[in-house]
């Protein structure tokens, strides 16, 4: 029975940390993954797109990974300059 307990309270140990790593992993690489999904939307729209505030979580709808936007403006491709 000792054994048991000492294999399952590793194991907690081992979850533990694993979660508090990929925490702190997604929180360093936060600001990178805004940046390279405001860029795909850009992309895949074909225009100019503004967003005032994104935010990132994996908490919130655990187990999937969630990109929140507030404020959000496509301009179109083809603005004029001025010059014309």
């Amino acid at each position: 029975m000792k054994k048991l307990l000492k294999i399952l309270g590793y194991l907690l140990v081992v979850l533990l940390f694993t979660i508090v790593i990929l925490i702190i992993a997604i929180s360093l690489s936060q600001n990178k993954i805004l940046k390279i999904t405001q860029k795909q939307i850009t992309k895949t729209i074909n225009a100019p797109v503004l967003i005032d505030d994104m935010s990132f979580t994996f908490i919130k709808k655990f187990p999937y990974a969630t990109v929140e936007f507030e404020g959000v403006k496509i301009l179109p491709n083809d603005l004029p300059s001025g010059n014309e």
